[in-house]
C-alpha cells in the first residue's frame, strides 16, 4: 500500500487514492501525456523536460491538443502527436480520443488575457468543463492543472504582510482569475 508514502496524496483519480511514487500502479513502459497550452512558457518548458528526462522513470509520448498547427514551436512538431481542436468547441468524443486511455494529462491552457471578460471566463471554464468529461471516458492516470495567482490575488486592505498561498482567502479581481478559480474548484470535484 502507498498509505505510508510520502508522495501520498488524499486526492481521488477514477474513486482511489492516488499516489505520485512509482510503486503506486503497474504502468506501461511509455507514459503517454496530454498536453493543453501549447503556446505557453510553462508548457514549452515542462514539455521539453518530460521529453528529455521521461516521467517516473518511463520514456514519453507526448500529445498536444491544440488550436492552431502554428503556434507549436518548429523544434516540438516533431516530436509530438498533434490533435488540432478548440477545447471550448470540440466534441467530447473527439477530446477523448485524442487523449486516449490511461494518460497524465497537464492541462495549461487558458485564455489569459485579464481583459477578456466574461467571453475569456466562459472558454476558459467550457474548454476545462469538456476536457474532464472526456477524461471520466478515458480513465487517465493523473491530472495537473495550473492555476494562477489571479485566482486568489490580495483581499482589499490587505497590507502584504505575508505571502499568498493556498489557504489564502479566494479575491479574483479578474475575469481571468475568477475562471482559473472556477476551474481549480471543477477539477478537485471531478476525481
Amino acid at each position: 500500500s502507498c498509505r505510508g508514502c510520502p508522495l501520498f496524496l488524499p486526492l481521488r483519480c477514477r474513486g482511489v487514492p492516488a499516489c505520485l511514487c512509482r510503486n503506486a500502479r503497474p504502468r506501461s513502459p511509455r507514459a503517454r501525456v496530454v498536453w493543453t497550452g501549447a503556446r505557453g512558457f510553462i508548457g514549452q518548458a515542462v514539455v521539453r523536460r518530460l521529453l528529455r528526462d521521461g516521467l517516473d522513470g518511463r520514456a514519453v509520448k507526448i500529445v498536444a491538443l491544440l488550436r492552431e498547427t502554428a503556434k507549436l514551436p518548429a523544434e516540438l512538431q516533431g516530436q509530438v502527436e498533434i490533435h488540432v481542436m478548440d477545447l471550448a468547441l470540440a466534441s467530447i468524443e473527439s477530446i477523448a480520443a485524442g487523449c486516449g486511455k490511461g494518460a497524465v494529462v497537464i492541462h495549461l491552457a487558458a485564455n489569459a488575457a485579464v481583459t477578456g471578460g466574461e467571453q475569456g471566463y466562459r472558454n476558459n471554464i467550457r474548454s476545462t468543463e469538456r476536457l474532464l468529461d472526456a477524461l471520466r471516458q478515458q480513465q487517465c492516470e493523473r491530472i495537473v492543472y495550473a492555476s494562477s495567482i489571479g485566482a486568489v490575488d490580495r483581499m482589499p486592505g490587505d497590507r502584504c504582510d505575508s505571502p499568498l498561498d493556498e489557504h489564502a482567502p479566494p479575491n479574483p479581481l479578474t475575469p481571468y482569475g475568477a475562471g482559473k478559480l472556477e476551474g481549480a474548484r471543477r477539477v478537485g470535484q471531478s476525481w
